[in-house]
């Protein structure tokens, strides 16, 4: 036996682990060269796998020009997204199917479903989070489990606003693994379909849920406790939109004291006064 026979077991397991980290997109299980001495077995694997390959970017290629998995992980190149500019309830549905179809980040791999946002479009408030969690993924709406319940507590009995009456989206549409951060790619690809939410929606203010939502719309790298309090100002295409940054519902049910409380209520309290004299 060669001495380098041990090795290759091993040698599979770290390729299959690459894969499943999604680091080895073009190599499949059917790719690795059998033992050694059999090179007719390894020409047809590897014939076989060409085969099935090909056969799996056909069949998942999308119309529209919209992206379809390539050779080399993802194609990034779609067709804008164009509002009728007619109907907003119409623009964010149209929106809502073209992400859909988007297969710009490998997010979309393991989402059960999209989590577009919800609410009524001819809303004056709007609120944008981080990122759907475990629950909105597995219902396809924002900030659905515990987080969400105390939301709705906010909106409704602090702010005295159906919840249906607001629209509520996060930065990212597909939940990311483990709840973990949004990555860079991730945002820049989720980024334009929440341009269009809030150019679609226009909303006369925004409440930012969180640190990460707060630093992105308001681009800096400031802190919750640095932001929270007063309002900042978002600037896009030549809408200016007041934004009251404050602490997401997931921090307020780890640090649920009076003082963090209370921190919310005096930003929401801002936020009700001003739509009273807008």
């Amino acid at each position: 036996m060669s001495p380098r026979e041990p090795l290759i077991p091993l040698v599979k397991d770290y390729l299959r682990q690459e894969m499943t980290l999604g680091r080895w997109q073009a190599i499949a299980p059917e790719t690795l060269p059998p033992e050694p001495g059999d090179p007719k077995a390894y020409l047809e694997k590897i014939t076989k796998a060409k085969k099935k390959a090909a056969e799996k970017a056909k069949a998942a290629a999308l119309p529209s020009g919209a992206g379809a998995p390539g050779g080399d992980g993802l194609q990034k190149v779609r067709q804008p997204f164009l509002p009728k500019g007619q109907d907003k309830a119409e623009d964010l549905r149209l929106l809502r199917e073209y992400m859909l179809e988007c297969r710009q980040c490998p997010l979309f791999k393991d989402r059960h479903n999209l989590v577009f946002g919800s609410g009524d479009p001819e809303t004056k408030l709007m609120f944008i989070g981080e990122a759907p969690g475990e629950d909105e993924d597995l219902q396809g709406e924002p900030f659905v489990g515990r987080a969400g319940e105390l939301l709705t507590d906010i909106i409704e009995k602090g702010m005295k606003i159906p919840r249906k009456s607001v629209y509520i989206a996060n930065v990212l549409k597909c939940r990311p693994p483990m709840n973990r951060d949004p990555q860079p790619n991730e945002i820049d690809c989720c980024t334009p379909a929440l341009v269009w939410q809030i150019k679609i929606i226009r909303p006369k203010v925004i409440i930012a849920l969180g640190a990460f939502a707060s630093r992105y719309l308001l681009n800096t790298r400031s802190g919750i406790n640095a932001l929270r309090g007063s309002f900042h100002t978002l600037r896009l295409d030549g809408m200016t939109i007041p934004v009251m940054p404050t602490y997401h519902p997931s921090y307020v049910l780890r640090e649920y004291t009076v003082e963090v409380r209370r921190k919310v209520w005096n930003d929401v309290l801002q936020v009700v006064e001003y739509l009273k004299k807008n």
